[in-house]
């Protein structure tokens, strides 16, 4: 208090003494000379960044100059520095008609020259300083560029299923000049930056792409010089992930390549996957699905562009409505008719939005790749149909025992197509011989199944499995029930009841090979499939010839198959991941010392496994059953028989 006292007091003299000297002396007015000349002068209003206009075949911008003296006419030199001549074309002077207030400084440009939201310096100074004014400026600086003509739509959900497990809210745009045109703006960002995706630091070096951009296809519409016939087909450019790939030693970003971007997937049956899945009532799409290639330029990727559900965007404020379009499929054995026809009997149920299904019956045991081909001629009526309205069980009168397939298709009100479904069965007519002979019990050793869930090698078990030949066609054997009841780790529950086979062609030694197949077990994660990878190779195009040149297959040597170290494959039901199987190298079927009933097997072990997938996936991905949202025919047509041979192409 007496520091503020002391403060008061030595601010009170101090104005006491300013106060006296204001006081005594005089001070001498000098007034402002009133300026004489033009006065010319740049508006205090004008802003420091030129907004040019988006319609590109406006060329020209006004700039306004005014003066103060406007008696006479009146010619201006203007000094100007323009660091872009190739865009931008401004006049050396400006001109004032006697009695006028203002003029304006034309800027012409080139807008094809200029990219949205990159802006350019620009000054324009008045040189001669004898028509300017003291109250006014008389240099203008400013940029001037053409904004990106998007408006936001709000935030869209962002899902994407290959990189990320999470969904994410992501503001996209419409462009107001093209409304076919949509972007999100950095829709990678959030999945690569959360703790829980599990990304390490060197996987987030990768340049992401600021926005992605896609447009909507009306059909009729002509893209890489193919006129599109199905609405809402959805097209975009390269996009930069951000996702930096590390593993095995990639070292490189992956980017997201629409199916166009390849010359093997030219048409647009090969885009199907990319479009927009329902509309809004205000004409906004409200879901749309992209299936693209992930892609390692120089190295290849995982080919995505036939699967429904990896990306989606569903735009805001959109609630989906949930319809049950499902269809399930189970095969019911024999039925054996009044005229003495042995017919398979395959139960067909629809979910209850879907109007109607159709089927067909195709000879062969399909892959859910090549299921999925069948399906797409199903909705295309390039291949004979049956039709129905409701759940019903089928009848086919089949004379030849064999493998078959029952493919079918569920159809919207509006006859659009939803979803898929198959089922696979064996065949062999009542009275019939039976081909496959049982050999007795082999040892089978499993580094295929139990490595998913198992690192240590300790946990790969060998144990006795009937073996069967074919007696018709030499080399071609069946593991009977390998994953079932006499599985080590299986409990009651984990396995079909029924008997599974496992079939290996080894009809060459040097050539073995095993399609696409149930294992008859389901731990959780859906009923597992075995597949070879030379099959694998074989389904998407390549010859037998040359996967067993690649050496893909496996061998048939001294009574033991094997295959290669992650020559196996395994996947599940409604999985679009292929896993690796036989890491180890250690998956064999040894017949050296057949015997005629297995050893007892010890107690489940089960409980000594954690029961989570510790292997990664395979660098390519599988095409199961989705729904398939392209437009249908309704062309009613006989059940047929076909004979099946799915060929595509790999693409990297």
């Amino acid at each position: 208090m007496k520091t503020f006292n002391k403060i008061t007091a030595s601010l009170f003299v101090l104005g006491l003494l300013l106060g006296f000297t204001a006081c005594t002396e005089k001070v001498a007015y000098d007034p402002a000379e009133i300026p004489g000349g033009a006065q010319v002068y740049f508006p205090s209003s004008l802003s420091s960044t030129v907004a040019l206009s988006q319609d590109l075949s406006v060329t020209s911008y006004d700039i306004p100059l005014s003066r103060l003296d406007k008696s006479n006419a009146l010619t201006v030199n203007l000094i100007v520095q323009n660091d872009n001549p190739d865009i931008f074309s401004i006049p050396a002077t400006a001109s004032f008609a006697a009695g006028a207030e203002s003029t304006k400084i034309t800027i012409t440009y080139d807008p094809t020259k200029l990219d949205y939201d990159v802006y350019k310096p620009i000054t324009i100074t008045i040189s001669d300083e004898s028509v300017t004014s003291p109250y006014g400026s008389s240099v203008y600086a400013f940029k001037a560029g053409i904004p990106a003509p998007w408006k936001s739509l709000g935030k869209a959900t962002f899902t994407d299923t290959w990189l990320f497990s999470n969904s994410y809210s992501i503001e996209i745009q419409q462009n107001e000049l093209d409304p076919t045109l949509f972007r999100l703006v950095d829709p990678y960002t959030p999945g690569l930056t959360n703790p829980d995706e599990g990304f390490s630091s060197a996987q987030l070096k990768g340049d992401q792409s600021p926005y992605l951009q896609f447009q909507v296809l009306p059909a009729g519409s002509v893209y890489k010089n193919v006129t599109t016939t199905v609405d809402g087909l959805v097209v975009y450019g390269d996009i930069n992930t951000g996702f930096y790939n590390t593993s095995n030693s990639y070292n490189t970003d992956v980017w997201v390549y629409h199916p166009s971007r390849f010359t093997t997937m030219p048409t647009e049956n090969f885009w199907i996957h990319n479009i927009v899945l329902q509309y809004q009532a205000n004409g906004l799409p409200a879901l749309v699905q992209l299936a693209p290639y992930y892609y390692m330029p120089g190295l290849g990727g995982w080919n995505q562009t036939q699967n429904d559900g990896v990306v989606t965007i569903l735009f805001p404020g959109v609630v989906l409505t949930s319809y049950d379009y499902s269809i399930s499929l189970g095969y019911l054995g024999h039925y054996i008719d009044v005229d003495g026809v042995d017919n398979a009997i395959v139960q067909i149920t629809k979910g209850a939005d879907a109007a109607s299904y159709k089927y067909v019956v195709v000879d062969g045991a399909l892959s859910a790749a090549s299921a999925a081909t069948v399906a797409d001629e199903i909705i295309a009526g390039t291949i004979a149909s049956e039709e129905d309205t409701q759940s019903a069980y089928k009848i086919f009168p089949l004379e030849n025992a064999g493998k078959y397939t029952v493919v079918a298709v569920t159809f919207d009100q509006d006859g659009k197509a939803q979803e898929s479904g198959f089922v696979t069965f064996e065949f062999a007519p009542a009275g019939a011989s039976d081909p496959w002979v049982s050999l007795g019990f082999c040892k089978y050793t499993d580094d295929a199944f139990v490595t998913l869930y198992s690192d240590d090698v300790a946990d790969i078990p060998t144990y006795d499995v009937e073996i069967l030949q074919n007696k018709d066609t030499p080399g071609l054997f069946r593991l009977k029930n390998a994953y079932g009841a006499g599985y080590p780790y299986n409990d009651p529950g984990d396995y079909d009841p029924g008997n599974v086979y496992i079939e290996i062609n080894a009809t060459d030694p040097d050539g073995v090979f095993i399609d696409y197949q149930s294992m008859g077990v389901n731990w959780g994660d859906g009923n597992a499939y075995i597949y070879s990878y030379a099959s694998y190779m074989m389904d998407k195009g390549s010859s037998f010839a040359d996967v067993k040149a690649a050496g893909y297959c496996g061998t048939y040597k001294n009574n033991v198959i094997t295959f290669p170290v992650k020559r196996l494959l395994v996947t599940f039901e409604g999985s679009s991941s292929l896993y690796y199987a036989n890491n180890n190298g250690l998956w064999k079927v040894d017949m050296t010392s057949l015997h005629a009933s297995p050893a007892k097997n010890a107690a489940s072990l089960r409980s000594s496994l954690s029961r989570s997938f510790s292997q990664g996936k395979a660098p390519f991905s599988f095409s199961p059953i989705q729904p398939v949202r392209v437009e249908g025919k309704n062309m009613p047509a006989p059940v047929i028989r076909k004979n099946m041979k799915i060929a595509s192409t790999l693409v990297y």
